[in-house]
């Protein structure tokens, strides 16, 4: 079965205070791409098709299902007999290596989802969901499941995977959050 990628563009950065995911990073980070970007271009570089769910002109979520689940299931409407790799768009130190170690761990047979770290449950905005749960992603829209993390946590067959290098897999919210993963934005015209 083909997997694509989809990254998901649809949240509002309230925390980050400014669109985080085409906020330009500063010279030598992710080559000065926005995170967005940075996502695209370790999906393309690990040979996957590339969509975007959500806002940024993708794929529009489903209708009355909001959050990453809505996305994802307006992406299985298009595409539903693919499975899809289903990423946050704001990963900045994702690698074509990282997206073809996760890519590799799937089996077909259900979600494979990285944690990121010992204790820790899996990561909704980095696993592959498999075409075949569309209808147990519908049904659990449909009774009102809201939280991908929740449906993870009964997911059939879910394997979990811990990624060598937690930082490819790690997602930003704030500057500070950002400058833990050891990145920083542009200065005012250095993007240009």
């Amino acid at each position: 079965m083909p997997v694509i990628a989809v990254v998901l563009a649809g949240g509002v950065s309230r925390r980050f205070g400014r669109d985080k995911l085409t906020a330009p990073l500063a010279e030598g980070d992710a080559g000065r791409l926005g995170s967005l970007e940075a996502v695209r271009a370790a999906c393309e570089g690990a040979g996957l098709a590339v969509v975007c769910a959500g806002g940024l002109g993708g794929i529009p979520d489903t209708p009355g299902v909001g959050g990453p689940l809505g996305g994802l299931l307006g992406v299985m409407e298009v595409l539903p007999d693919t499975d899809l790799l289903l990423l946050a768009g704001d990963l900045p130190c994702l690698t074509p290596a990282d997206v073809a170690w996760l890519v590799a761990a799937h089996r077909g047979d259900g979600v494979t989802a990285v944690t990121l770290g010992p204790g820790l449950g899996p990561e909704p905005l980095a696993a592959v969901y498999p075409a075949a749960l569309q209808g147990a992603l519908r049904a659990f829209a449909a009774a009102g499941g809201r939280s991908l993390r929740r449906f993870l946590e009964a997911a059939p067959a879910l394997a979990l995977r811990v990624p060598a290098d937690r930082r490819a897999f790690e997602d930003f919210d704030t500057e500070a959050a950002l400058e833990a993963l050891g990145l920083r934005l542009a200065a005012p015209g250095q993007a240009d």
